[in-house]
């Protein structure tokens, strides 16, 4: 059952619990995770390890601190993943650049994944990590009994989402945002991922402050963070989402109302100024031909991915497997052919190969994008459900045995890259400098 069925199913109760408003997401993972068999036992983090990773979150609450002391028309909140070396400093590339644009006193606040950079092109920038801390301490003094209703639902499902606790940490996010924001008075809030941060959503919105999410991965019809079979709150969602393209604002039973196509600043930037890593060359020109494979992080995620190159890499000593990791580096390396690369961000590693391959990743969004084509492993059908309606299978193909790898291979190296970069134009709206200036006009 997934987040949807499970909506239809219990309409009637889910409309009139508050909470299932912000819960919804966590019940939605949890449903997701469960119909899937974690494979990969997790190892132990060292003890020595833990320690050193503590003292580490304690130093980075104190990044750039004294930029917490000013006064700011705009907050912005991100993390520290989403930033690119750009002319030789980190550039955040959701949000770096309509910072600039607006030109006016702003404050970035942070999320270390994993950590901060020293060299950043946004200067007012702060860590997530004290906020953090003040939500853990605020959250040890609140209690809520929890909604018994949702709870003996959850427990029929044998889903082990701990509510009160889910509920305790979201009233103590609110109390901590609610203060912040009474401290600053912004008067937009910018967020790169609502739903990672839904007590400061209805903070801002308590406060008749205007919050606008910049999209940061894929939205489908399948994005339970985005679409709903049930009546919400509209006070838990964004009023506006700066989306990739226009594919997004067709979609049925949106949550975000108002949708403005906005591009990429990085995957233009990106397209425009690639240029080859000597290093990799060197790499890819022992093979016919390579492929980039983006990850996902859950451990049957891995799994599948791992399965799947494995068999291809065996059958095919030709081509070069660039594995493209994401958070996690332990990359078990079974074959000769199969590469994993740490020096490249994704996007220059995909430029480099003549495919992109994955499960489900948002890359096959801008793979296309860059000129380079999709091949979608449809393992449990998530491919076709995340994409089918989004890109064109001009230039993104599906499959589900080894035995159909060779065929798409053969027909997706016959492709123009102009001509993929044309079919993916209503996924990636172009012009993004002119379309934020537009943007930016109406704010102010």
């Amino acid at each position: 059952m997934n987040i949807f069925e499970f909506e239809e199913k219990y309409k009637i109760v889910l409309e009139k619990i508050e909470e299932w408003n912000y819960l919804r997401v966590k019940v939605a993972f949890e449903l997701k995770n469960k119909e899937n068999v974690t494979y990969i036992k997790k190892q132990k983090t060292p003890f020595l390890q833990k320690i050193y990773n503590k003292i580490n979150k304690i130093k980075q609450m104190f990044y750039k601190f004294y930029n917490w002391f000013g006064k700011y028309e705009y907050i912005f909140f991100s993390d520290s993943m989403e930033r690119k070396i750009l002319n030789n400093v980190y550039f955040d590339k959701f949000s770096d650049r309509i910072i600039e644009k607006l030109d006016k006193a702003t404050l970035l606040i942070e999320t270390p994944n994993p950590k901060h950079y020293k060299n950043t092109y946004t200067k007012n920038i702060v860590s997530m990590s004290l906020i953090d801390f003040f939500t853990f301490i605020v959250t040890i003094f609140k209690n809520y009994d929890g909604c018994q209703n949702l709870e003996d639902i959850l427990k029929d499902y044998d889903i082990k989402l701990d509510i009160k606790k889910a509920i305790r940490y979201y009233n103590a996010s609110y109390t901590i945002y609610s203060i912040l924001l009474k401290v600053y008075r912004p008067k937009i809030v910018f967020v790169n991922c609502y739903y990672c941060k839904e007590g400061l959503i209805t903070a801002a919105h308590d406060l008749n402050i205007k919050v606008v999410e910049i999209q940061h991965g894929v939205i489908s019809k399948m994005h339970f963070g985005y679409v709903s079979k049930i009546d919400l709150n509209e006070k838990y969602f964004p009023d506006t989402l700066l989306s990739f393209g226009e594919k997004e604002k067709v979609l049925s039973n949106l949550l975000i109302k108002n949708i403005i196509p906005i591009g990429s600043f990085y995957i233009e930037h990106i397209r425009n100024t690639f240029k080859q890593d000597k290093n990799l060359v060197k790499k890819i020109n022992n093979y016919y031909i390579s492929i980039g494979i983006s990850m996902q992080d859950q451990e049957w995620e891995r799994k599948l991915i791992f399965d799947f190159i494995r068999s291809c890499a065996n059958l095919n000593p030709n081509i070069l497997f660039i594995i493209i990791p994401r958070k996690r580096k332990d990359f078990p390396v079974f074959s000769p052919n199969v590469l994993v690369e740490t020096s490249l961000d994704c996007y220059n590693i995909i430029l480099h190969c003549n495919i992109h391959m994955t499960l489900y990743s948002s890359c096959s969004l801008e793979a296309p994008s860059l000129g380079i084509p999709n091949i979608l492993i449809n393992s449990k059908h998530f491919a076709k459900d995340y994409y089918e309606q989004i890109l064109d299978t001009y230039h993104t193909l599906y499959i589900e045995e080894m035995s159909e790898f060779t065929k798409a291979v053969k027909e997706l190296l016959l492709l123009d890259s102009k001509e993929i970069i044309n079919k993916n134009r209503s996924v990636f709206y172009p012009e993004y400098e002119k379309n934020i200036l537009k943007f930016i006009r109406r704010l102010l």
